[in-house]
């Protein structure tokens, strides 16, 4: 039952992914001020769940530790947008895959092979194809910031996968997780005169921003979700890998914004030498990922 809320989860993050791309390449360049325009929405539904729904954890401050951790890798990702095709940002969550089958390995009892050596072989040869052959920036730093990028996004994946298998409550786990995310996502630009002048400025977007804000918070709400309870239900390595169908599904997305009659349309080269190497390297990377299931 994991795998139709994994893959629930990939397209509902694929489709985040787009949209990430469009604001920051259509409205607002600062992913500081993005996030926080985004954290009102989230608040306004958090400030409503006590009252509808019951939150109480034992887990509440390790849950929102994670949501905190999770804020530097939802910043590097969208940073990274300003400078890479969306798709190919992607490819940094399948190192995230590699990281979270090691710590499943480790602290979760889960196996590791020589099929999962090979993949991850695979895997880093991939991000280095599309990094040298797809050049946005110099190659070297293309591999570094999308391994970064995985880096800094597994250990709060880790943590929220390691809450799921204690029993608590998906929604509650969802509450102090997101909580977590908000908090940091509203505070931290207030800290900086600087952000806060641009915070006040943003609100003269035009209604489509705010449509975009409003989008954005609904799926973020519903790919927590669906990750959490692929997470209840499976294994974590393989609801890791699995999701990492939304590289393909991102690229989809992409292509056809790029071909409706739109300006909405998200960071991607679709030439076909671009779109040979993307899907080359996607390839790799998924059959590296299936070696990791084995």
């Amino acid at each position: 039952m994991w795998l139709p809320f994994t893959l629930l989860s990939a397209s509902l993050w694929a489709t985040m992914n787009v949209l990430d791309s469009v604001v920051i390449h259509r409205y607002e360049r600062n992913p500081v001020v993005v996030m926080w325009h985004i954290s009102l929405w989230r608040i306004a539904c958090l400030a409503c769940a006590p009252f509808l729904v019951e939150i109480e954890t034992e887990y509440a401050f390790v849950l929102v530790i994670a949501g905190l951790m999770i804020y530097a890798a939802a910043y590097l990702y969208m940073w990274i947008l300003r400078h890479l095709d969306t798709s190919v940002t992607q490819t940094g969550w399948t190192v995230e895959s590699i990281i979270l089958s090691v710590s499943g390995f480790l602290f979760l009892g889960e196996s590791w092979n020589m099929s999962e050596t090979l993949g991850t072989i695979l895997i880093l040869s991939a991000v280095f194809l599309i990094s040298y052959w797809h050049k946005h920036v110099s190659w070297k730093k293309t591999v570094s910031i999308l391994i970064l990028l995985g880096i800094t996004g597994a250990p709060s994946e880790l943590i929220f996968k390691l809450v799921m298998d204690s029993g608590t409550s998906l929604v509650s786990a969802l509450f102090w997780y997101i909580l977590g995310y908000t908090v940091i996502s509203f505070v931290f630009p207030l800290l900086q005169k600087r952000n806060r002048i641009t915070l006040t400025k943003a609100f003269s977007h035009t209604y489509g921003f705010h449509v975009y804000m409003f989008l954005m918070t609904l799926i973020l709400f519903g790919g927590f979700a669906a990750l959490g309870m692929a997470y209840r239900l499976g294994p974590l390595s393989l609801v890791a890998i699995v999701g990492n169908l939304q590289i393909f599904l991102v690229m989809l997305f992409a292509y056809l914004l790029n071909v409706l009659p739109t300006t909405h349309v998200p960071k991607e080269l679709l030439t076909k030498q671009s779109v040979s190497i993307k899907l080359l390297s996607f390839t790799i990377a998924f059959v590296g990922l299936s070696l990791m299931v084995l």
